[in-house]
């Protein structure tokens, strides 16, 4: 996946509001075929768990028209513990700021885009090392603009 309209000096700016997912990536990003990716190519251990951002209608079009073609992403393998097959992932740094407060940000984060998920279209993921609803205080709801790199 490209970035398509975006610049490293130019961030896609995507609007949203918090909202709890399944709680399924908690397991997922434990696994070492997982971690072991993550450290190498995302630079950190993700905090077990993806905080779920619900794109505004505006935002959700962007996010649609931006995403583009194979290259210029992290790429996250497959990978298989020989029982069973786990997906990849397309991840995108990322830098989140609530609403709260213009101060409070927080720039160690990808959003990510499994191969496989139950999200809608209009719902994205982040990961970052820390458990971002307590960094940055956010509460299902809390509008968030996600600044993708």
């Amino acid at each position: 996946m490209t970035i398509a309209d975006s610049t490293a000096s130019e961030p896609v700016v995507l609007t949203g509001d918090v909202t709890s997912g399944e709680r399924a990536a908690e397991d997922f990003l434990s696994l070492s075929g997982y971690v072991e990716q993550f450290r190498s190519r995302l630079g950190y251990e993700p905090y077990p768990g993806t905080l779920n951002v619900e794109l505004d209608a505006t935002s959700r079009k962007r996010w649609d028209r931006t995403v583009d073609g194979d290259g210029g992403t992290i790429r996250i393998d497959p990978w298989s513990d020989g029982d069973r097959e786990f997906g990849g992932a397309s991840c995108y740094r990322a830098a989140i700021v609530s609403s709260r407060s213009e101060k409070t940000a927080y720039s160690t984060c990808h959003l990510i885009v499994p191969d496989r998920t139950t999200h809608g279209p209009g719902t994205i993921e982040l990961v970052a090392p820390d458990r971002l609803r307590d960094r940055l205080e956010l509460a299902d709801g809390t509008t968030v603009t996600v600044n993708v790199r």
